[in-house]
């Protein structure tokens, strides 16, 4: 399952929000049934993915297999050190951290938005500028780009059958 949409919510003066219901069924139906939130480090915004993608990613990055007597560097660990492990409530709610609630610059909304594998939490001043410079690379790459709905929708049928 793959976390799609934009969502705003709002944040109330204790930092808690409502995962959006799409989200939380994602995470609420993996084994650990937990989210993995951090500082994104790509955008001003919080990253967030279920806790089972991460250790995934963990493993698959070699960081599970660091040598704790060599002052070696874990180019995972400060990923790990930043991320909060977190349950949603019987509500669908968490509580955002206030150094994550600071990084993002989130007050009293934040925008989820979907990215496949994970998600992002903006503040919604940030998701607007992002979302005006992210159209014109898109656009100017896919100017060439012909849909041919009709194969699409004939290839979406052969799937069903």
């Amino acid at each position: 399952m793959i976390f799609t949409g934009t969502f705003e919510n709002k944040v109330d003066g204790k930092g808690r929000t409502s995962v959006p219901a799409p989200f939380r069924s994602i995470i609420t139906s993996s084994p650990s049934k937990e989210l993995a939130l951090f500082p994104s480090f790509r955008y001003n915004a919080l990253e967030g993915m279920t806790f089972d993608m991460l250790a995934a990613i963990t493993q698959q990055s070699g960081a599970s297999e660091v040598n704790i007597f060599k002052a070696a560097p874990n180019k995972f660990a400060p990923l790990l050190r930043a991320t909060h492990r977190m349950h949603i409530e019987e509500t669908g709610r968490i509580t955002l951290p206030a150094n994550l609630l600071s990084h993002a610059g989130i007050a009293t909304a934040a925008v989820f938005t979907g990215e496949g594998h994970s998600f992002l939490i903006w503040s919604p001043e940030q998701f607007s500028q992002q979302a005006v410079s992210d159209i014109a690379p898109v656009t100017e790459a896919n100017e060439g780009f012909v849909v041919d709905f009709a194969a699409a929708a004939s290839s979406v049928q052969g799937l069903s059958s």
